[in-house]
């Protein structure tokens, strides 16, 4: 079995804090549509896990994958993988105060490839790296415009 790992980075102009609350408010990214591709049900959020399930267009296909996050007072933000694409892997967000009014994020896909996956591994990573950056910026915007609330 192979491992696929994708990392992506994104600077975002708001305080650590803030970045990470709103990375962990999956249904504040239900509620207002924030990723063009993702669209995100909560299925049960008791305030330190929360379990959802996100479906993701890719062309033409629609993948539905099912995650629980646990949000921790530190360390990065782990959203594992329970049904779907790449069960038994993890998405992981972690946040970094650069200042006071700046945070660094890194998001980090880790996956079990197995089968014909494997073969597929560079389209996948170039495809999922491409989706993580996209994604970061949505949030970036997100934050930077205001529209999530302090």
């Amino acid at each position: 079995m192979t491992e696929l790992i994708v990392t992506a980075e994104q600077r975002i102009e708001a305080p650590a804090p803030l970045v990470r609350r709103q990375f962990g408010d999956v249904a504040h990214h239900e509620s207002t549509g924030l990723h063009r591709d993702a669209t995100f049900r909560v299925i049960s959020d008791d305030g330190i896990r929360c379990r959802y399930q996100q479906t993701t267009r890719v062309g033409p296909l629609h993948l539905r994958q099912e995650f629980e996050l646990e949000r921790r007072s530190e360390g990065p933000l782990v959203n594992r993988i329970l049904k779907g694409q790449f069960t038994g892997g993890a998405i992981s967000f972690d946040v970094v105060a650069e200042s006071e009014s700046n945070a660094l994020v890194t998001a980090t896909l880790t996956a079990p490839l197995r089968g014909p996956q494997r073969l597929a591994s560079p389209l996948l990573r170039r495809r999922i790296r491409r989706s993580l950056r996209a994604a970061l910026v949505e949030d970036k915007h997100d934050l930077e415009r205001g529209s999530y609330p302090a």
